[in-house]
């Protein structure tokens, strides 16, 4: 992730893609995870949620 994050490039971009194409404003998103909720947080920004 770090090595993406530093090149300037998306990391995982094929999730990202599915994501932004698929989740829609109302839509519940959960991420099954143990690590910084980087999926939660592209997912709120894909619906337009203030994210902190």
């Amino acid at each position: 992730m770090l090595d993406s994050v530093q090149k300037g490039r998306a990391y995982e971009s094929e999730i990202f893609q599915l994501i932004r194409k698929f989740l829609q404003n109302g839509d519940c998103f959960i991420d099954i995870g143990a690590h910084i909720g980087y999926y939660s947080v592209l997912a709120a920004k894909t619906v337009g949620i203030k994210v902190q």
